[in-house]
């Protein structure tokens, strides 16, 4: 039988969530109201004290897409090993032209 292998684990990208915050104008007790989650646990969460389970992640996401609807999961988590090595995002998408928007455009007058 095989060693038992520790999972990734989810991180959050604090520095993306306290940037989106002073964006909106929240407070830490304002997003952590707008997120659902106990303001201690926020706290803990963006000092990296804890982990997000699915309640903490599904509550960051539900306050910040009201703002940000293309928000997403790997803005403001990352995957990674125990031992710090990254999972996921591997690569930061920073074109925001995608093959349809680059296709000539029909010109009507």
């Amino acid at each position: 039988m095989a060693g038992r292998v520790d999972p990734p684990a989810i991180v959050v990208k604090a520095s993306t969530v306290k940037v989106l915050m002073k964006t909106v104008g929240w407070s830490p007790a304002e997003l952590a109201r707008r997120a659902r989650l106990d303001q201690s646990a926020l706290a803990r969460l963006l000092r990296g004290d804890l982990r997000p389970g699915a309640r903490s992640i599904a509550g960051l996401l539900l306050a910040f897409s009201a703002r940000f609807p293309a928000i997403g999961f790997y803005d403001l988590f990352e995957l990674r090993e125990i031992d710090g090595t990254l999972i996921a995002p591997l690569v930061e998408d920073d074109d925001d032209t995608r093959e349809e928007d680059a296709s000539p455009q029909a010109v009507t007058a």
